[in-house]
């Protein structure tokens, strides 16, 4: 008699389920398909996301992810990525491609030829082959190979960021993924077959292009193209500066810390933001008389209030006076604030903010009036009723508005556009795993959170990842959609950050139990740090952005 095993499928069964030992998630799938309206890609078993294609071998407890979900999503798009790169290089075999970030509803990659450059034409020919690919059902094959191995054929490829990235991988023995004559590190699950990729769309975005995937909870690819020039200025920046540093991947920075010339790096990447500020400033100052507002805004964790405060001391020192104001302060009553669809506050919202006592605080400062500014107390939840602090703008003084929400033009509606400036802050880490694997800004962000909640306000990895998803969907309604308002962008990413956070992140987030739902999230974000050789913090300088998150700043915020 064959061995079985128990185990639950969330919202499919509502008891244990007995199957055979050893059969394949995409077996049990199949006899669950026809009670789920989405094809799942990947599946979400005992906590650990994996490929469809693994045998159950113990107990579970399974959840299918169809590809319109967070990690399903993130499955689909490493699996079309794949193929984009396969059709590249089965039509054009001594191309070099370069992944770089989100753009568009997409990934943007640059394509370089050695004779030629890419054009319309080039890209219909590249969709084409990724289409062929496609309809031919090719399976993604998954396999444990000798590390030395995968070395010696990166090496034969000419992937040298790839068998560079082996050295900092602490076994004898790595999986890799294969689909046609292309094979990558394996960095997470992938579809069965090319077959399941059903939608995507590829755009020429001089000079590269970008490859469209549908977006998460959207039942397919929006239609419009989007223009995000102001975005893709900033990543064209990120991408120049790694190339004045000598680090444009993983491998890179690797490199630099075992021969000992991180701290070469670290001064290098601090000048460099160092010298936008200066420009941003420089650029505020050639408006003087004009400008008498600054709004700052930009998504969780992006460094804003630092790099308020690093600004402030340029705009001082060149002989501009400024005022503070932070929209926090006008944070309505918990009691008050709006609920997202699962009945929980949501603080992302723009209705958290008491925009009618803002504009009007706004409109009286700018006339020569003095204001009460509020007082918000965020372990009550409420407004200090009997705390102000009094504020009057003199006429030789600049205003700095920081928060989420400034550059949405409902917060300061009644305010002339011809006095504003308005800066978007980011942490566009434009530092590439490799030439093919991206390192998402959100990952970037979420460590730097995770970090700066455990150490100093309170909160536990596992409470900063369960509200992470909020937060990012509220970033999708309430942020995003603004930042191409700016009139410039600072890139608040370092080079070196995710080398010193992982001192820091990899303690934290193993504290979160492999029992736990959100043991998931913990696991792919270890998965990803284990791919940096670690860096002390002792040489990070104390007005770096970075302080902001694993302290000693010399701000105080």
């Amino acid at each position: 008699m064959k061995e079985t095993v128990k185990g639950t499928i969330k919202h499919l069964t509502r008891g244990p389920v007995s199957v055979i030992k050893g059969l394949t998630i995409l077996d049990l799938l199949g006899m669950y398909k026809s009670q789920m309206s989405d094809k799942p890609v990947a599946a979400i078993y005992n906590n650990q996301i994996v490929d469809l294609q693994i045998p159950i071998m113990s107990d579970f407890e399974i959840e299918f992810l169809p590809k319109n979900t967070r990690w399903g999503a993130s499955v689909y798009r490493r699996s079309l990525t794949h193929v984009l790169i396969q059709a590249v290089y089965e039509i054009y075999p001594k191309a070099i491609l370069h992944i770089g970030q989100s753009l568009a509803n997409g990934y943007y990659f640059d394509v370089i030829f050695k004779k030629g450059k890419l054009t319309q034409a080039t890209c219909k020919k590249i969709e084409s082959a990724m289409r062929k690919i496609i309809k031919e059902r090719r399976p993604f094959e998954i396999t444990l190979y000798d590390i030395q191995e995968l070395h010696e054929i990166f090496t034969k490829q000419g992937f040298h960021d790839k068998s560079s990235l082996l050295r900092a991988i602490n076994q004898r023995e790595i999986l890799a993924v294969k689909c046609g004559n292309f094979i990558d590190i394996y960095h997470g699950p992938y579809v069965p077959d090319t077959g399941y990729i059903t939608e995507f769309s590829l755009i020429y975005y001089p000079p590269g292009l970008v490859v469209r995937y549908p977006k998460i909870g959207g039942p397919s690819i929006p239609s419009r193209q989007l223009k995000e020039p102001n975005l893709f200025s900033a990543y064209k920046e990120a991408a120049r500066w790694n190339k004045i540093l000598g680090v444009e991947n993983v491998a890179d920075l690797n490199e630099t810390v075992l021969k000992g010339k991180i701290d070469d790096i670290i001064m290098m990447a601090e000048g460099l933001h160092e010298n936008k500020i200066v420009k941003v400033a420089d650029e505020i100052l050639s408006k003087k008389g004009q400008t008498r507002l600054i709004l700052i805004a930009g998504p969780s964790s992006s460094g804003k209030t630092t790099f308020s405060r690093r600004l402030r001391v340029q705009l001082e020192v060149s002989g501009l006076k400024t005022a503070v104001l932070s929209t926090d302060d006008y944070f309505v009553d918990r009691k008050d604030t709006p609920r997202n669809k699962r009945g929980e506050y949501d603080f992302e919202s723009i209705k958290a903010v008491d925009i009618r006592l803002l504009n009007e605080h706004l409109s009286d400062i700018l006339r020569g009036k003095t204001i009460r500014v509020p007082r918000f107390n965020f372990h009550t939840g409420k407004r200090l009723k009997s705390r102000f602090l009094p504020l009057r703008l003199e006429k030789d003084q600049i205003l700095i508005v920081e928060g989420i929400h400034s550059l949405n033009p409902q917060l300061t509606k009644k305010i002339p556009e011809r006095y504003k400036y308005k800066i978007y802050v980011s942490a566009l880490s434009q530092l590439c795993i490799d030439s093919h694997n991206r390192i998402f800004t959100s990952d970037t962000r979420l460590l730097r959170r995770i970090v700066r909640d455990r150490l100093f306000r309170g909160y536990s990895a596992l409470e900063t990842v369960k509200r992470w998803p909020d937060v990012r969907e509220g970033e999708e309604i309430n942020i995003f959609p603004f930042q191409e308002n700016a009139d410039t962008m600072f890139n608040s990413a370092l080079v070196y950050e995710h080398s010193v956070l992982k001192m820091y992140a990899e303690r934290f987030l193993k504290e979160i139990s492999p029992q736990d739902h959100y043991y998931v999230e913990a696991a792919r974000l270890l998965d990803f740090l284990d791919l940096f050789v670690p860096v002390t913090p002792h040489n990070v300088p104390t007005n770096s952005i970075l302080r902001e998150f694993i302290g000693g700043s010399s701000f105080v915020y």
